[in-house]
């Protein structure tokens, strides 16, 4: 409609012979316009598009010879902008804003009250400069570095963060940094350079903790690079408080060895999953889940899948004479019925006695008493142990503070308890807490053996127990940082 307009009043100009401004023309009066008395571009700020508008629509309407961009500002803009407050404010703040300032409520009370001697933005800006000045602001000069200032921050730098000098051309990317601002610079530059990770965890960790790292240790350190560590400095920092936690090397998860003999007295094996005499201790028989049968080692007597018989390596059933431990003793005596330790110590008698230790003491009384004396006060609330496998996710609060007061050999019982439950992640989650405490491990073949048995052990359980020991683990860790 508004070009139409413009169109008419164009074409009945030239029948009277009187050339109209061309539509450019009134677009670029609008636009003058409106940038001297608003102090914008009304043809680009979305917030005064529809003036813009409402202005070409109105100076085509006027006479030809009136068609001029003091029409607009004087016949247009001045009444519309002189009725309306909230206008009036917001040019006296763009005139403010022009002079490096910004208007105060009492700086646009003042200027309210004189409109009618500026009513434009072209006229306000000069009038505001003479009333209050403005002294540009000049910075400080940076002070004077030496050159070897410069270098002596920049080498230091390097050698705290990376733990080596750097090249020429390194070092030349700092040459406009004051000493204050290298370092920073440096540990932030660090990430763009991956090599440099492993070569700086190797030479931290050796003399941290007194060893090399293990592939899998140096691989978990450079993950958390970033997060907990962002250079050689902290990173000493980090390792220290996770000393723990590398007592012993740490080769991760081992996959499970196929297709070799595995000789009797060596292993206690889950599925295709061994595990290593830390669960036994030295010299426990080999059993071998097979197809839910039970076999010894080379083949002999076994329990049938099917039938449940104790049968011979021919399928035949056989008389239980009695069925021995490794040194001897009876486990289960044809003549008294008692299951029984290797030493002789009754483990359950025929009436339900106690459950005792080899050696004869107590594990868990008849009527319900205490555990391993020696663990005793750590497993304060023992009904919470049954029935979920010993997992974490399983229990009560005893785990935790069995945990927390790294009793190695009572996860490693409940690591074997787990295992004769079949219950997979909960021997895992108990053999990782007692791989974090190896320090209160008090049998030196369990502590050199938890690592390869925790890799077999991970390597042979399918995805989802993977995951379910995983998260047991991560919740541990959520509240132990650093292990």
């Amino acid at each position: 409609m508004r070009k139409l307009l413009i169109g008419f009043i164009a074409t009945t100009a030239a029948l009277l012979g009187q050339s109209a401004p061309s539509q450019s023309t009134l677009k670029a009066f609008a636009a003058g316009a409106c940038g001297e008395v608003m102090g914008v571009d009304c043809t680009t700020d979305p917030g005064q598009m529809n003036l813009y508008y409402d202005i070409l629509s109105f100076i085509g309407s006027q006479p030809i010879p009136n068609r001029t961009q003091a029409t607009i500002v004087q016949q247009y803009l001045t009444p519309f902008v002189s009725a309306r407050v909230n206008m009036k404010q917001a040019i006296i703040d763009r005139a403010f804003r022009a002079l490096g300032r910004t208007a105060t409520p009492p700086d646009e009370t003042k200027w309210l009250g004189v409109y009618s001697s500026w009513q434009t933005y072209q006229r306000l800006v000069p009038m505001v400069r003479a009333a209050s000045p403005v002294v540009p602001y000049t910075p400080p000069a940076p002070p004077q570095i030496s050159l070897q200032q410069q270098q002596q921050a920049i080498q230091s730098a390097f050698q705290k963060v990376w733990m080596r000098a750097p090249s020429a051309s390194e070092a030349g990317q700092f040459s406009s940094l004051q000493p204050a601002q290298v370092e920073g610079t440096v540990r932030s530059m660090l990430s763009r350079y991956p090599g440099e990770a492993p070569r700086i965890v190797d030479a931290v960790f050796a003399p941290t903790i007194r060893r090399q790292p293990t592939a899998y240790e140096r691989t978990g350190v450079i993950s958390v690079f970033g997060r907990y560590w962002t250079g050689a400095d902290d990173l000493a920092n980090y390792l220290n408080g996770a000393r723990a936690s590398y007592n012993t090397p740490n080769n991760g998860p081992q996959a499970a060895p196929t297709g070799t003999p595995i000789a009797a007295g060596t292993y206690l094996s889950y599925g295709n999953t061994p595990l290593r005499p830390s669960i036994l201790g030295p010299g426990g028989y080999l059993l071998n889940i097979k197809g839910g049968s039970i076999v010894a080692a080379g083949g002999g007597n076994y329990i049938d899948s099917k039938t449940g018989i104790l049968t011979n390596a021919g399928g035949n059933a056989i008389n239980i004479s009695r069925i021995v431990a490794a040194g001897g003793g009876n486990v289960i005596s044809n003549d008294g019925g008692s299951i029984v330790a290797a030493g002789g110590g009754n483990i359950v008698a025929q009436g339900g006695g106690n459950i005792v230790a080899q050696g004869g003491g107590n594990i868990v009384a008849q009527g319900g008493g205490n555990l391993l004396a020696n663990i005793s006060n750590m497993m304060q609330n023992s009904a919470n142990f049954g029935g979920g496998g010993y997992g974490l996710n399983s229990v009560g609060s005893s785990p935790q503070q069995l945990a927390d007061n790294g009793n190695g050999d009572a996860m490693i019982a409940l690591a074997k308890s787990s295992a004769q439950a079949k219950n997979p992640p909960a021997t895992y989650q108990w053999l990782y807490l007692a791989s974090v405490h190896t320090g209160s491990v008090t049998n030196a073949a369990n502590r050199t053996n938890l690592p390869s048995a925790m890799g077999q052990l991970w390597a042979g359980m399918p995805a989802a127990q993977q995951q379910q020991a995983s998260a047991g683990i991560n919740q541990w860790k959520a509240t132990h940082p650093g292990k």
